[in-house]
């Protein structure tokens, strides 16, 4: 069974159903293509960016940086 088709197994089981979505990345990469993004406001100028351990993390164990919900009510 490909990646796909467990994802459709999943959804026909739990049909209707509330989802939830993490995004993460890891944390080099970040540093790597947004390092002024992960920098922490402080009055009139950024502190270096917080170390990996202090950011929020999937549960895959990357950094957080966006997610989402919604409704899965068909999948066709």
């Amino acid at each position: 069974m490909d990646h796909e088709d467990k994802i459709i197994s999943i959804v026909e089981k739990a049909m209707p159903a509330v989802v939830s979505i993490m995004v993460g990345k890891e944390y080099e990469t970040l540093l790597r293509e947004k390092p002024y993004e992960l920098m922490v406001p402080h009055g009139d100028h950024l502190d270096l960016p917080l170390p990996e351990e202090e950011l929020p993390h999937t549960p895959g164990g990357k950094v957080r940086v966006g997610g989402g919900s919604g409704f899965i009510i068909d999948y066709g």
